[in-house]
C-alpha cells in the first residue's frame, strides 16, 4: 500500500516550519509506520517549537511528544 499521507504532510510543513501541528502530524505518522529515529527527531521539534507557539494546542500536543518519546526510547536507534 502506497503511503499519501507522508507527502501531504511534507507539503503542510513547507508552508511553515514553526508549526506545532504539522511537526506533531510528521511524528506521529512516522511513528505509526515504524520509523522510530524520524518520529523521535519530529517530537523533539514538537517539544521545541511548543513554547515559541502561538497555537492553542501547542502545550497538550508537548505533553503527548513528551509521552512519546518515552514510549519509543527502546525503539529509536541511538536514542539516549
Amino acid at each position: 500500500m502506497m503511503d499519501v499521507t507522508a507527502p501531504q504532510i511534507a507539503k503542510a510543513r513547507a508552508l511553515d516550519r514553526n508549526d506545532v501541528r504539522g511537526a506533531f502530524l510528521h511524528a506521529v505518522e512516522r511513528d505509526a509506520h515504524g520509523e522510530p529515529g524520524e518520529a523521535v527527531d519530529g517530537y523533539i521539534a514538537v517539544l521545541r517549537q511548543a513554547p515559541a507557539s502561538t497555537d492553542p494546542r501547542a502545550r497538550v500536543l508537548s505533553e503527548i511528544a513528551a509521552s512519546a518519546l518515552e514510549d519509543l526510547e527502546d525503539a529509536a536507534p541511538a536514542y539516549a
